[in-house]
């Protein structure tokens, strides 16, 4: 990934990360962004109960991974349509996506944090400066 030279190569790149699981917010020279969800995500049976979020008994067989969930898979967007992206431990990409994985802290929607970064960021668009962005470490308003 330190070797590409534009997002597309980076997204690229992201697909040879398997572990640990991370959320990677990126941008380019050229001012596109993107986000992809990156590391080995396991393709599980239908009908386990919260599969992925507790432990499932690994001596059953019917419990085993059926494979690796394809890099072109995984949640990502390049270039929004919004023209704008934030991570704040929360799903990045939006509740759209169709496949029940868990991949770091994304989680099923927005949390305070980044509702919160949503509301700062929208009033400095559309362009923030480096020292509005340092802002945003230390705002202490809790939504």
């Amino acid at each position: 990934m330190m070797r590409a030279g534009d997002l597309d190569e980076l997204y690229a790149a992201v697909g040879d990360w398997n572990f640990p699981s991370i959320n990677l917010v990126f941008a380019d020279g050229g001012g596109r962004i993107g986000y992809a969800a990156a590391g080995d995500a396991p393709v599980r049976p239908g009908g386990l109960v919260l599969a992925g979020v507790i432990p499932q008994d690994g001596s059953v067989s019917a419990n085993d991974w059926l494979e690796i969930l394809p890099h072109g898979l995984e949640p990502h967007v390049l270039d929004p349509s919004t023209g704008a992206m934030h991570s704040a431990n929360h799903m990045p990409i939006g509740s759209w996506y169709p496949i029940p994985i868990r991949f770091g802290t994304g989680g099923a929607g927005d949390t305070f944090r980044s509702r919160r970064l949503a509301e700062l960021l929208g009033a400095l668009a559309p362009q923030v400066a480096a020292s509005e962005g340092a802002d945003l470490r230390v705002d202490a308003v809790h939504v």
